[in-house]
């Protein structure tokens, strides 16, 4: 299966359950991720669940946007980066 990056010239460009992307943190770290059901939640495989701080925050957002995460250990600040898509 082929993962193209999408761009923010490309439709369908926002964050989805089930689609990989990628974020840098505050720390200028990048982190990528995908959302996932509770169920299906790993993070030893970068699977988060969407009812997790992080994957509330961030679903629905597009590249380059900026968002806060307001976590149990403290609020944290993220950038989209890419959003990779596997439907060619």
């Amino acid at each position: 299966m082929d993962q193209k990056v999408q761009t923010k010239n490309n439709s369908n460009s926002t964050i989805k359950i089930g689609i990989p992307f990628t974020y840098k943190d505050s720390s200028g770290k990048n982190h990528t991720f995908t959302i996932v059901s509770d169920k299906d939640s790993d993070i030893y495989h970068n699977k988060i669940s969407a009812y997790s701080a992080l994957g509330k925050a961030i679903l629905g957002k597009s590249i380059g946007e900026k968002t806060k995460v307001e976590a149990p250990g403290g609020e944290y600040k993220v950038k989209i980066l890419k959003i990779l898509n596997s439907y060619g």
